[in-house]
């Protein structure tokens, strides 16, 4: 059986709120240990001393990576924004060229479908004024021949 202690129960609201009034309420002693040589000042925001290297630390090159596109994200934006419109006009060009060689294409296969209309309406004209001519001419072979039937019956009964 395990003890309580090694089971973690986080803080109610209540019980935190004393403990920040029981630590208030403590006398705030910074320590400071005396084997450091700080040294003393009697001056507000007085700054230590900068150590002035004139190395550049090392780092990785994924690193620097990293550092150079969050110095440089923005010009990196502008650029891929500028080569991806060059791009889409170039495309667009390319478009407009095909574009306009199918509507020259679609322009003289339309012109050759009109002069094949043209020639095939001459073509119904002529063969409707063949049919009228025949059919006058069937007409009046019909009237022949009806007088003919007419000059056979008659002829029959004068003989008879």
């Amino acid at each position: 059986m395990t003890s309580k202690r090694d089971i973690h129960v986080s803080k109610t609201p209540e019980l935190r709120k004393i403990y920040r009034q029981y630590i208030e309420t403590l006398d705030y002693e910074p320590t400071v240990d005396d084997r450091l040589n700080f040294p003393q000042t009697s001056q507000i925001g007085s700054e230590p001393e900068k150590n002035i290297s004139s190395g550049k630390r090392p780092s990785s090159f994924g690193e620097d990576l990293k550092e150079y596109f969050a110095k440089n994200w923005l010009g990196w934006i502008f650029g891929i924004i500028g080569i991806a419109i060059v791009y889409l006009l170039y495309d667009s060009k390319i478009t407009n060229k095909d574009i306009l060689n199918e509507i020259e294409n679609s322009n003289d296969t339309i012109g050759r479908i009109q002069d094949v209309s043209e020639s095939n309406k001459d073509k119904n004209i002529d063969q409707d004024l063949r049919i009228n001519e025949s059919s006058i001419r069937i007409e009046n072979l019909q009237k022949n021949v009806d007088e003919v039937k007419n000059d056979v019956k008659e002829i029959k009964k004068k003989i008879k």
